[in-house]
């Protein structure tokens, strides 16, 4: 979903697009109907979804893929559009050993 509206931005230069795509990416940091965060920050990965009450404990390969290709996305998007922000975008939690998108 980030990565088709972010296409549709980059196409047409309809902000709201870039907006839908933050959005839709805001879904794995706990902007979904349960309001919990996929992203675990503890591990670096991503659980696999939602159930109808909680979020699935699974940490397969495929979310947490899911969510690095989306950060890296939007990141790329917003340092195009605000160039001067670069590098500060999404405060996200350190993982011990993983990837933080606060600090590259």
């Amino acid at each position: 979903m980030v990565s088709a509206c972010l296409e549709v931005f980059r196409l047409t230069l309809d902000s709201r697009w870039y907006d839908e795509a933050s959005r839709a990416f805001e879904w794995f940091l706990g902007r979904n109907d349960l309001g919990i965060s996929l992203y675990d920050p503890s591990t670096g990965g991503c659980r696999d979804g939602l159930h109808a009450d909680r979020a699935n404990e699974n940490q397969g390969a495929e979310s947490s893929l899911a969510f690095l290709h989306s950060l890296l996305e939007m990141r790329l998007a917003d340092n195009i559009i605000n160039p001067e922000r670069c590098g500060k975008v999404y405060e996200i939690g350190p993982a011990p050993g993983a990837f933080s998108a606060a600090h590259s």
